[in-house]
């Protein structure tokens, strides 16, 4: 969690486990939506 209270996610993503509405891999930290 950051400073802001947003939890951010990376990594692979095919099945939308990140948690940011898509299904696009991502190398940087990215917020997770709906936390």
């Amino acid at each position: 969690a950051h400073t802001t209270h947003t939890i951010y996610c990376w990594g692979l993503n095919n099945n939308g486990q990140l948690g940011n509405g898509t299904t696009n891999n991502t190398t940087t930290p990215t917020p997770a939506i709906g936390t």
